[in-house]
């Protein structure tokens, strides 16, 4: 990959982990993460996640000479805790024991599937599904939103106080008409042209509630979603978001960031996107936060009590998305202001 992009990227892996992904030791799995859509890679600072139903079904760091894959027990039934402690935690020094990791795979997944049958984390799951839909379906290529990283986790500092925000997706706004697909940066006439988005998901009207959300400060099998302030509610999200866009990680490297996750995933084919092999550059507009939510119940009237109570931000570009005929392919001109939205309920 391209070593400018590397550059001012907080959340990256070292030139050896690209490397040995690619074509050495670890190079079994990320062929499988190819061929396999219900399994998503994302990158942290210096180490890999691979979410299966929205879920991590590995960790995968560097480690003593090789790397270490740790699948988190949590999601393993006590009574088969002891027959499966051998497949949770693998160290992998050469390509033949990543194949172990494939083989394992199944048997993965099948935990997986009876943990989540009884504790369901469905949020989570739609937000997989909508980065599989955007970035590797047969029509991603004609949304308009690239996903670059979900549970993007950052420290911010509110009311003086330091504290964890998680976001649920972070994309780059990239519109799929062919005058926008040519360009590879923003420029007068398309100011919003790759544009940095943030995308926040709500699952049912309980999540609109300040404090309803569920915690996430509990382990990853727990099934519990995380929230951005361990349970905030529409307007906590925008207040944190707020103070986010204010911090010295937003203004070095948010930007830096995406742009390395994207050229990672493009190159290595885990985004499908037809363009000039250019490097690109985002746009310096504000970015856009964009609520999706999913299962509104329209005789509920929380929805719009809460839009009620909020005012438009001026520091960023509040946008709301409903589904596409009942899918989840992400499309600007299906953007919604505050306004447009109250007029919709």
């Amino acid at each position: 990959m391209n070593p400018r992009y590397r550059k001012g990227a907080t959340k990256k892996l070292s030139t050896r982990f690209e490397n040995d992904l690619e074509k050495g030791t670890l190079s079994p799995i990320f062929e499988r993460v190819r061929k396999d859509d219900t399994l998503d890679l994302e990158i942290r600072k210096g180490y890999i996640n691979i979410y299966y139903r929205g879920g991590s079904i590995a960790k995968i760091e560097e480690n003593a000479g090789g790397y270490i894959s740790s699948f988190d027990k949590n999601y393993i039934a006590k009574t088969r805790l002891a027959a499966l402690r051998g497949k949770a935690v693998l160290r992998i020094f050469h390509s033949s024991h990543a194949d172990i990791w494939v083989e394992n795979i199944p048997t993965l997944k099948n935990e997986m599937d009876l943990f989540l049958t009884k504790k369901p984390k469905l949020e989570r799951e739609i937000q997989q599904h909508i980065t599989r839909i955007n970035n590797r379906s047969p029509i991603s290529n004609e949304t308009d939103y690239f996903i670059t990283d979900i549970e993007y986790s950052v420290k911010i500092k509110k009311k003086e106080k330091e504290k964890n925000a998680r976001f649920d997706m972070v994309a780059l706004r990239w519109d799929a008409t062919p005058d926008a697909r040519k360009r590879t940066k923003a420029d007068k006439r398309h100011p919003d042209l790759l544009r940095i988005a943030f995308i926040e998901n709500k699952f049912g009207d309980n999540a609109l509630d300040e404090g309803s959300g569920p915690n996430n400060n509990l382990n990853e099998g727990s099934g519990q979603k995380n929230s951005l302030n361990g349970g905030s509610g529409l307007k906590g999200h925008l207040e944190d978001f707020s103070a986010f866009i204010k911090s010295r990680h937003y203004k070095n490297h948010v930007a830096r960031n995406i742009l390395y996750a994207y050229n990672f995933k493009f190159e290595s084919g885990l985004i499908s996107c037809r363009q000039k092999a250019s490097p690109i550059s985002l746009s310096t507009e504000k970015p856009e936060l964009i609520f999706l939510i999913a299962n509104h119940k329209p005789s509920n009237g929380k929805l719009r009590k809460v839009l009620n109570s909020i005012s438009p931000p001026s520091d960023f570009d509040l946008r709301f998305i409903f589904a596409n005929f009942m899918g989840y392919g992400l499309y600007s001109r299906k953007t919604h202001s505050l306004d447009e939205v109250k007029k919709r309920l």
